[in-house]
């Protein structure tokens, strides 16, 4: 395999987020209280379902029992085991009184001091607003936060335009929001602005083509001396011809892709603030002012992930229509109000065959807008349109996201399927409106970043002779390494490794990406799955889009505490619908003693001064570029990388000198190839140690490097990796 000596692979190193962009999100909330007034303690197979019920003048309901509430899961009616009523700004209980319950586990809570605030999150769509609409928008946000905005209400505000940022952390300060709120951006417009360009060019091509055969027609019809100018003409008018088709196809191009850049900022939006609000307790509403963006067929799976996210995070979206009101409105009864319209089939079908949004292209309707109404319907929130008193519709998200019945039961199936299932909540009281989310994804709490899809093909059996080591179509490689850190838990390093070669790489002019998707998830020896993650979907290649490198590489990290996992990673490549898998076995112990030393780090030295700050395992002059493939040449160095920690509370015991001795095993033979002395850097509690190994007299084949050290006290540590040599 050939490789390029300054920079063998792409490599994106993250923290295996959702998304490129890292959000981290802070705020405070209870969850309600159970039996003995202590915090409530659900199983891990219980479904929490958030309801707002209203009246017909959009006033909430707060004097419902639990006679009244009717829930079904896929059609099937299911008990409910508890139930709470939620208050704006009021906590779960009031010291010294009981809250009334019943057999089912009921809790109605009568208001109570402030103890559980709204959490209210602003995302700001500029990509698809325009400057011209983006004041009326602001100018109603501000006086929501200064007027309207409750004491205890916790706000965070985001912005999509140019870029994705977080304009402001969850915060009580009305000064400080107002602040953030005077931003803004005109990519909406730009966007706008080229799509009338475009489409003035194309209307005055075809005119130009109309008044022209109108003109030939004319000659034709006046008699054989029009002929050689009647020639003349359709000479030209060919030439126009081609000419509106070369405008048109300009229009349909920059249509497309600025629709894709639109839809992917806000669809990535939704994501990473889901994900990073999911640890957080209780409801959470998102309020999303928009123009309303389209989902071309190749982000569609990213869109449903999204509002999976959202679901898993107890996140309503409230999306509002920044355009204001519309002289001309679709029909609620056509072809897109049906298409939007949440049905069973529709969801199901998020990942695979005809989706509501290939209804959509295939009647010839824009789904912009139609793609806030079913983000609003699918995470039991609303979309309110066509109007222009955003301070109202603020108002109305405010009402909802203060007070709503929270239900929890258990599901019919005793074990997690991956799968879409249908939920209906009910209330027996007429002319009242219910609003919960139409349902969930059955996956246990530790794949909440997953997709079902991810779920199933991750979980699938093992066929007995793979050897659990590879599955699928693509060839992958994983690898690991375990860093024991101060406080006892280990900080498990993941690299997965790619040819390239294996996925189709889209070239924009001078730039290039693949697009792939990594995802995984970790069990522990009982078969439980403790954590999951995901990589980027799209890898940006940098330069010359021809000199794309052999391999890409996914490098991140995971906390994990001692004991026995398996770590599974899946990679799919989207446009084609390939995919492969690998496992790995990670057993995390505990040395006993002052010291212990981490898994190895196999790879390339990276010279690059870019890549060098980049990487987290640093020698002194070159940074280790991991290689999960483990494949290398007897022409280029091989870099290692590990470290060795002394045990928070230790006193540093292992300072002083180390004795450090590499060798490289084939069979039953061994060779040392460097003996050295490392002096502990006290009083620092960590040591790192790099270093290049050259391989020129070395025969091919599968080798191991041992890295032996011992202590001034005679204790010992081992390192062992993998490798082939070509």
């Amino acid at each position: 395999m050939r490789r390029n000596r300054c920079c063998p692979a792409l490599v994106l190193s993250a923290l295996l987020s959702a998304t490129s962009v890292e959000v981290r999100l802070h705020a405070g909330q209870a969850e309600p209280a159970g039996a003995d007034g202590g915090p409530l303690r659900i199983s891990a197979s219980t479904v929490l379902v958030d309801v707002v019920v209203t009246d017909r003048s959009n006033r909430p309901v707060t004097d419902l029992v639990p006679e009244e509430f009717l829930l079904f899961e896929d059609g099937v009616p299911r008990a409910i085991d508890h139930a709470w009523l939620v208050h704006p700004g009021f906590g779960n209980e009031q010291p010294g009184r009981e809250p009334s319950s019943t057999s089912t586990g009921w809790r109605l809570l009568e208001p109570t001091p402030v103890r559980v605030p709204r959490l209210l999150v602003f995302l700001l769509d500029y990509a698809t607003l325009r400057v011209e609409h983006q004041e009326s928008v602001r100018r109603a946000l501000r006086e929501f936060v200064d007027t309207r905005m409750a004491p205890n209400d916790l706000a965070a505000v985001f912005l999509v335009g140019r870029s994705f940022r977080m304009l402001q952390n969850f915060t009580d300060d009305r000064e400080t929001l107002l602040d953030v709120l005077d931003v803004y951006d005109g990519s909406g417009s730009a966007y706008a602005g080229d799509q009338a360009f475009l489409t003035d060019l194309m209307s005055d091509a075809r005119e130009n083509v109309e008044v022209m055969s109108q003109v030939i027609d004319g000659l034709a019809s006046s008699g054989p001396a029009a002929g050689p100018q009647v020639q003349l003409l359709v000479e030209q008018l060919m030439r126009q011809m081609k000419a509106a088709e070369a405008k048109e196809g300009q229009y349909l191009a920059q249509r497309s892709y600025s629709r894709e850049l639109q839809g992917r900022s806000v669809v990535r939006a939704i994501e990473a603030i889901a994900m990073a609000l999911r640890p957080m307790e209780g409801r959470k509403t998102m309020v999303l002012i928009s123009e309303g963006f389209a989902v071309p067929a190749h982000i569609e799976r990213d869109f449903y992930r999204a509002v999976q996210a959202a679901n898993s995070a107890r996140m309503a979206i409230y999306t509002i229509d920044g355009g204001g009101l519309r002289l001309r409105e679709p029909s609620e009864q056509g072809p897109l109000f049906q298409i939007s319209a949440l049905r069973s089939g529709d969801r199901t079908k998020a990942y695979g065959g005809l989706s509501q949004f290939d209804l959509a292209r295939e009647v010839g309707t824009d789904v912009a807008g139609d793609t806030l109404r079913y983000v609003a319907a699918a995470t039991g929130g609303r979309y309110i349109h066509n109007t222009n008193d955003f301070l109202g519709a603020l108002e109305r998200v405010a009402t909802d996201a203060g007070t709503h019945y929270l239900l929890a039961f258990r599901p019919s199936l005793e074990t997690w399927d991956g799968r879409y299932h249908d939920l209906e909540v009910r209330v027996r009281r007429p002319g009242l409106e219910v609003r919960a989310r139409p349902g969930y994804w059955s996956l246990p709490p530790g794949a909440s970043v997953l997709t079902g899809e991810e779920y199933q093909r991750l979980m699938e059996p093992w066929p007995a002779s793979s050897g659990r080591k590879n599955g699928g179509e693509l060839k992958i490689g994983l690898q690991t390494a375990a860093f024991p850190r101060e406080d006892g838990v280990f900080s498990v390093i993941v690299e997965v490794e790619a040819p390239s070669a294996q996925f189709r790489v889209q070239r924009e002019g001078e730039a290039a990406a693949i697009e792939c998707r990594v995802a995984g998830l970790v069990r522990n020896a009982a078969g439980d799955v403790v954590t999951s993650f995901r990589g980027p979907d799209r890898l940006a290649i940098t330069g010359n889009a021809e000199a794309v490198p052999e391999t890409v590489q996914w490098l991140g990290r995971l906390q994990l505490p001692p004991g026995e996992y398996v770590l599974e990673v899946l990679v799919e490549d989207g446009p084609a619908d390939r995919w492969g898998r690998v496992a790995r076995g990670l057993r995390l112990v505990e040395e006993s003693g002052d010291w212990d030393v981490s898994d190895l780090i196999l790879g390339f030295p990276a010279v690059d001064e870019n890549a060098r700050r980049s990487l987290p395992f640093r020698g002194e002059g070159f940074s280790v570029s991991p290689s999960a493939l483990r494949v290398f040449r007897r022409d280029q160095p091989m870099a290692f990388f590990l470290q060795v920690v002394a045990p928070e509370g230790s006193g540093n015991g292992a300072q002083g000198n180390l004795e450090m001795r590499v060798s490289l095993v084939r069979g039953v033979d061994q060779v040392v190839v460097s003996r050295e002395r490392l002096v502990f850097p006290a009083p620092e509690p960590t040591l790192s140690v790099a270093r290049l190994l050259t391989l020129g007299g070395m025969s091919p084949g599968n080798y191991r490097l041992v890295v032996f050290l011992e202590s001034e006290t005679g204790e010992t540590r081992t390192a062992v990796a993998g490798f082939v040599l070509e």
